[in-house]
C-alpha cells in the first residue's frame, strides 16, 4: 500500500475531483488510500458491504457481474475514473470489479467523500452527470443485446471499449495505428455477452473483410467508419 499525492497526479484533470479547489484536493490527498492490484485481483465483489469510493489511479479496470451461467461485463474502466458509486446509495455492491492489468487504485471512505459533496455542490453535479451517463449506457447496452446480431454487437463492442481505452475517434485509420485493444477473448465475448467461439470466428471474420488487424491479443481498427456502420452508429 503507497499513498499518492492528489496534487501531483497525472489523472487529476481527467477525474471530477478536477472541479475542487486545492484545499478540497488536499483533503482528498489526506484522506484517501492507495492500494495496488495485480493482474486478475478483485478489487471489491458483489454483495460485500461497500467502505468506500474507488478512483483509478493507474491501470484497467472491469466492472462485471456473474450470473446463473457466466460472467457479464458492464463497463470498463480507465485512470482518473470513479468506480464503486453504488456504494452512496446502498450498504452493498452490486457487482464486482477487477484489475484486469496491474493497477493502483486510490479509496476514500464513504463518509469523507460525502463530507466533500457537501462542501462543492459544483462536485455533486459533475457526479449526478457520471451517473446520468452510465445509466444511459447500460440502457443502450440492454437494447443492443437485445436487438442486434454478434457481428452488430461485436462491432459496436470494439469501437466502445476503443472509445473507453484511448478517447475520441481518429481524424483518419492512418491515426490509429499505434492504438491497440488489448483483451482476452473471453473478456471481449463476456461483454458483448456472447461465446468466446463466437467472438474468435466474428474477430476473424471482420479481420479478412479489412475492418481489423490482429497481432497475437492486439486488435487495431483499421476501418472504423465501417465498423460504425455495421454497429449501426451514425
Amino acid at each position: 500500500m503507497t499513498n499518492l499525492n492528489c496534487e501531483q497526479c497525472d489523472v487529476l484533470n481527467k477525474s471530477i475531483f478536477s472541479a475542487i479547489e486545492l484545499s478540497g484536493i488536499k483533503y482528498i490527498s489526506n484522506k484517501k488510500c492507495c492500494i495496488s492490484y495485480k493482474k486478475g485481483m478483485p478489487i471489491f465483489c458483489s454483495g460485500t458491504m461497500p467502505s468506500g469510493i474507488y478512483c483509478l489511479n493507474k491501470g484497467k479496470v472491469k466492472i462485471h457481474i456473474y450470473g446463473s451461467i457466466k460472467e457479464h461485463i458492464i463497463r470498463f474502466v480507465m485512470p482518473g475514473h470513479l468506480f464503486g458509486l453504488g456504494s452512496i446509495f446502498t450498504n452493498h455492491f452490486y457487482c464486482c470489479a477487477t484489475a484486469i492489468e496491474d493497477s493502483t487504485v486510490c479509496k476514500i471512505n464513504k463518509e469523507d467523500f460525502l463530507s466533500i459533496l457537501n462542501g462543492y455542490p459544483n462536485l455533486s453535479l459533475k457526479l449526478m452527470t457520471v451517473l446520468g451517463q452510465h445509466v444511459e449506457y447500460s440502457n443502450n447496452k440492454i437494447i443492443s443485446i437485445a436487438e442486434k446480431s454478434v457481428r452488430e454487437r461485436l462491432a459496436e463492442g470494439l469501437l466502445s471499449v476503443y472509445k473507453t481505452f484511448h478517447g475520441e475517434f481518429p481524424v483518419s485509420n492512418a491515426d490509429n495505428s499505434d492504438k491497440a485493444i488489448i483483451l482476452s477473448r473471453e473478456d471481449i465475448a463476456n461483454f458483448i455477452n456472447t461465446s468466446t467461439e463466437s467472438v474468435i470466428r466474428t474477430l476473424s471474420e471482420l479481420k479478412n473483410e479489412g475492418y481489423i488487424i490482429i497481432k497475437g491479443r492486439s486488435i487495431f481498427l483499421k476501418n472504423i467508419k465501417g465498423l460504425m456502420k455495421i454497429a449501426g452508429i451514425y
